[in-house]
C-alpha cells in the first residue's frame, strides 16, 4: 500500500436527530431537523474547516452544495483561505451524477476503490477529482485521512451520513462528534435511526469512548458536543500543550466548563468581570477547538492612586491567535450620572499572519542550572503581526558639534508588538510556565507552512 503522510486531520463528526434518536422520517422529502440557528452554527463550523465529507448517498440524496454563506465565504477569502472548505465524497459503487449540486463549484475529491476509479473518471470527467484507494474493495478510511492530509488539510468536518458516521467511530478516527437533537418525535419504525445499522458495535464504540464536553441551547435545539477516545486518555487529536496545573486539551471552550483547570475557570480566577471577559473571548474563538491559552490579571495605581485593573486572555485555535484585551475605566466623581464602564476588545489573527513569535525568559542563578527542570522566575512574551507601527523622528547631525548644517531627519519605525510579561513573584509558578507551554505552541503553530 503506498505511504501517506503521517498524521491526519482533526476530525470532527456533525449529525442532527430527532428526541427519539431518527434523523430523518419514512417519507421521500427529506425531513429538516435544524432550525434557522443550527444550521447558521452549523454553517459556521463548516466555514472553520479545511474540508467537508459526506457519503455518496448523502450526495445521491440530499443533494447537498455544502458552501458556507457568502459573507462567511468572503471572511475565509479574506484570510487568504478558498471561499469554500474542499469537498469530500467517498464511494464504492461510483454511482454519482456529475450535475448534482455537490459538483458545482470547484471539484470535489472522490475517493473509491482501484476498481471503479477507470469508470468513474469516465463519468465524471473534470467535475471531479479521483483518487482510488489502494487495497480491497473496502475503502481505508484511515489511508483516506492520510492522503487528506497530505492535501492540505488539517481540519475536516464529517456530516454523514449515518453510515459514515458509523465508520468513522468504529474506525476510532474520530475527535470530535456534534450532535444536535431536535425537540421532535418521529416514532416511526420505518425510518433511519442514528447510527443504526451502520455495524457499529456497542463494543467498538465502548472502546472508542465519547466524553461530553458541553452542552448548549441553539434555537430550539440541543446541541451535545462528545469529545471521543478512551475515557482519560488524550482526547487532543494533535497534543497536549499546556503540561502542568494549567493543563488544557484540544476540547475546545465548551470542554473547559468541565475541568477546573480551563480556560474559563482560569478567566474565573482572574475575578475580573468574568462573566463579560469570557463571553468575548469565546465569541472570538467560535466553534474551533482552544489547545493553548494565556490569562493575565494586571492592576496598578494611576497617577491619581486610584487602582485600574486590566486582563489580557490569548487563545490559541488550530487556526488562529485570538486576543482580548479588557481594560476598566471607573466612574467620575464630578457627575453623578456617570458610571464604571469597561471596555473589552478581540483580535483574530490567522497562523500565517504572525511574523515573530519572541520569548526572554530571566534564569536565577543560571551557574546551578539544570536543563528541563530549572524554571524561569520571569517571561516576557512578545508576538508581533505587523498591524501597527510607531516612527520616532529627531534632527539628524554629523557629530561635529560646532556644525550649524541642516542636516535633515533621521528616525527610526518600531512595530508596536503584543508583548505579555509574567513573573514567579507577581502571579506564581503556574503562570510562568502556562506562557512557556503556550509561546512553545504558538511557535509550532507559525512553524507549519
Amino acid at each position: 500500500m503506498p505511504e501517506v503522510a503521517e498524521g491526519r486531520p482533526h476530525v470532527i463528526l456533525s449529525a442532527a436527530m430527532s428526541a427519539d434518536g431518527y434523523i430523518d422520517d419514512a417519507s421521500a422529502t427529506r425531513l429538516v431537523l435544524s432550525d434557522a440557528a443550527d444550521l447558521d452554527q452549523v454553517d459556521e463550523l463548516r466555514a472553520s474547516c479545511d474540508a467537508i465529507l459526506v457519503g455518496a448517498q448523502t450526495v445521491r440524496t440530499d443533494n447537498p452544495g455544502l458552501r458556507p454563506s457568502a459573507a462567511r465565504r468572503q471572511e475565509r477569502v479574506a484570510r487568504g483561505q478558498p471561499a469554500s472548505p474542499q469537498k469530500v465524497t467517498i464511494t464504492s459503487s461510483g454511482d454519482l451524477d456529475p450535475g448534482s449540486r455537490f459538483f458545482a463549484d470547484s471539484p470535489p475529491l472522490v475517493y473509491t476503490t482501484a476498481a471503479a476509479a477507470e469508470a468513474l473518471r469516465a463519468r465524471l470527467k473534470a467535475a471531479a477529482v479521483v483518487v482510488p484507494v489502494p487495497g480491497s474493495d473496502r475503502l481505508d478510511l484511515a489511508w483516506i485521512l492520510g492522503d487528506l492530509a497530505a492535501r492540505g488539510i488539517g481540519r475536516l468536518m464529517v456530516e454523514g451520513g449515518a453510515v459514515v458516521l458509523g465508520q468513522f467511530l468504529a474506525a476510532g478516527l474520530a475527535d470530535e462528534f456534534r450532535l444536535a437533537v431536535a425537540p421532535e418525535v418521529v416514532a416511526d419504525p420505518a425510518a433511519p435511526r442514528l447510527l443504526a445499522g451502520t455495524g457499529l458495535a456497542s463494543t467498538a464504540l465502548a472502546s472508542t469512548g465519547l466524553r461530553l464536553a458541553g452542552v448548549s441551547e441553539v434555537g430550539r435545539m440541543a446541541v451535545l458536543r462528545y469529545l471521543v477516545g478512551s475515557p482519560g486518555a488524550d482526547m487532543n487529536s494533535a497534543r497536549v500543550v499546556n503540561e502542568g496545573p494549567q493543563t488544557v486539551q484540544d476540547g475546545g471552550m465548551s470542554d473547559t466548563k468541565a475541568a477546573s483547570s480551563g480556560l474559563q475557570s482560569a478567566i474565573e480566577r482572574s475575578g475580573y468581570y468574568p462573566g463579560l471577559v469570557y463571553d468575548a473571548v469565546s465569541s472570538a474563538v467560535g466553534t474551533e477547538p482552544v489547545v493553548s491559552y494565556v490569562v493575565v490579571h494586571d492592576a496598578h495605581f494611576d497617577p491619581g492612586m486610584e487602582v485600574r485593573r486590566h486582563v489580557t486572555v490569548m487563545a490559541l485555535t488550530p487556526t488562529r491567535l485570538v486576543y482580548s484585551h479588557t481594560d476598566e475605566y471607573p466612574a467620575d466623581d464630578a457627575d453623578p450620572e456617570s458610571r464604571a464602564q469597561a471596555e473589552t476588545s478581540t483580535e483574530a489573527v490567522r497562523h500565517s499572519r504572525i511574523s515573530s513569535v519572541a520569548l526572554t525568559r530571566v534564569i536565577p542563578d543560571p551557574a546551578s542550572y539544570v536543563p528541563g527542570v530549572t524554571a524561569p522566575s520571569e517571561v516576557v512574551l512578545t508576538i508581533g503581526w505587523n498591524v501597527l507601527s510607531h516612527i520616532e523622528i529627531e534632527p539628524a547631525h554629523c557629530g561635529d558639534e560646532n556644525c550649524e548644517a541642516d542636516h535633515g531627519f533621521t528616525g527610526t519605525m518600531t512595530a508596536d508588538d503584543l508583548t505579555v510579561r509574567v513573573s514567579e513573584a507577581a502571579d506564581g509558578p503556574e503562570a510562568v510556565g502556562q506562557v512557556v507551554s503556550f509561546a512553545r505552541a504558538l511557535t509550532e503553530a507559525t512553524s507549519r507552512p
